[in-house]
């Protein structure tokens, strides 16, 4: 394997930006560029192996930003490669990508692991894959409540998705404050919002997780598009507190010390590096190799944080493993697991200029270059056995 150099995709977001409905608009608050400016709409992005996803449109940041971290797939499998973007979404939908995201985001989802729903009268009619992910909403107050229905398969209006995307980042701990003072009286169809979701609207105007169908008009009553979903989860993930980056040196600190990068190799397949740690226990560190939309490979470890004779940084993992995951649907996929055996990371940190170099299964050496952008990290990618356990 050719040496890689990546660069850092930043997933952060200010309070004063907007989603975008109509028309396409920074990622960044008060910036004029976005992360995935330099996305050529080739191989290289995760929307290229899509038939009816087009780069050049409003909802390509969150669409690129779902299907890079599998919080949303396409709709089938290879043999109809087709995402959707303007489908609409389902309470299970939601359910299922905001329960991904938890994960994603490091959160603790093990309140519903003995969370019994069986009370619902139409706790049947979840779909398969989807249980686990009904446990947790259910014990984490997200749906549910005093009713005696899920309706898991009932579309979404936009008025549902900003309550529970509401309650969901108040779960999270967030800082929903932002929306004390925004007015929505400015909207003609603001008397239109139901009860109990105008405090919900005002943080969701006030954060810029939404803004409107257009200047005038917030349609709570319509339904909620694939594509806004995307682009609603991409900016709760900008909307988290970001992380400092690292003094200048060859050691990281190993408390809360947090890596990722994101790269495109020569022959179009796409990688990315991702190194956790809490400071009290090893390391979590995942690689993964893609050349499609439908498969990928998944090295997994955990690795010791080691200090070497020259006084660097180095991780060093003794238990490899390579999970080959194939997907047959949107939800379902079946995976291979090899050892691989030993292998270490080495860090350096010049001018905010961090690198992991490491030895790719004990054969070449790359070099994975980490750029952070207002003290924002990329968050885990999701091990293949959560993923499996969530389905």
């Amino acid at each position: 394997m050719k040496k890689m150099i990546a660069m850092l995709m930043s997933v952060a977001l200010a309070a004063a930006l907007t989603v975008p409905t109509l028309a396409a608009e920074p990622f960044y608050a008060n910036e004029d560029t976005s992360p995935y400016d330099d996305c050529q709409g080739n191989r290289s992005c995760p929307m290229w192996y899509f038939s009816d996803l087009a780069g050049n449109t409003w909802y390509h940041d969150g669409v690129h930003y779902c299907l890079d971290r599998m919080l949303i797939v396409g709709r089938t499998g290879p043999e109809d490669s087709t995402f959707d973007p303007n489908g609409s979404v389902t309470r299970d939908d939601l359910v299922r990508t905001l329960y991904r995201s938890a994960i994603e985001f490091g959160a603790d989802v093990s309140a519903g692991q003995d969370t019994n729903i069986l009370s619902y009268t139409d706790a049947f009619d979840i779909p398969q894959g989807s249980f686990e992910a009904f446990q947790w909403a259910c014990a984490s107050g997200l749906v549910g409540g005093e009713t005696p229905v899920l309706e898991p398969n009932a579309e979404l209006t936009r008025a549902e998705l900003v309550m529970v995307v509401y309650d969901f980042v108040k779960w999270l701990q967030m800082d929903v404050s932002v929306g004390e003072e925004t007015n929505l009286l400015s909207y003609d169809d603001a008397f239109d919002i139901p009860e109990g979701a105008f405090e919900a609207f005002q943080w969701a105007c006030g954060a810029g997780v939404i803004h409107g169908v257009s200047q005038h008009e917030l349609a709570p009553g319509s339904g909620t598009t694939r594509a806004q979903l995307a682009t609603v989860l991409m900016r709760i993930d900008g909307l988290r507190p970001a992380q400092n980056i690292p003094e200048d040196g060859q050691r990281f600190d190993p408390l809360g010390a947090h890596f990722a990068g994101q790269w495109v190799n020569e022959d179009s397949s796409r990688c990315a590096l991702q190194i956790i740690g809490n400071g009290v226990g090893p390391f979590k560190v995942t690689v993964r190799w893609s050349n499609s939309a439908f498969s990928f490979s998944q090295w997994e470890m955990t690795a010791v944080h080691e200090i070497t004779e020259n006084g660097a940084s180095r991780l060093v993992a003794q238990d490899c493993v390579r999970y080959d995951v194939t997907y047959q649907s949107e939800t379902a996929f079946t995976y291979e697991a090899v050892e691989i055996g030993a292998m270490q990371f080495d860090y350096a940190n010049v001018g905010g200029k961090e690198t992991i170099r490491w030895p790719y299964e004990l054969e070449v050496a790359d070099e994975c270059v980490f750029i952070r952008e207002n003290d924002q990290v990329l968050h885990p990618v999701q091990s293949v056995l959560e993923m499996e356990n969530s389905n």
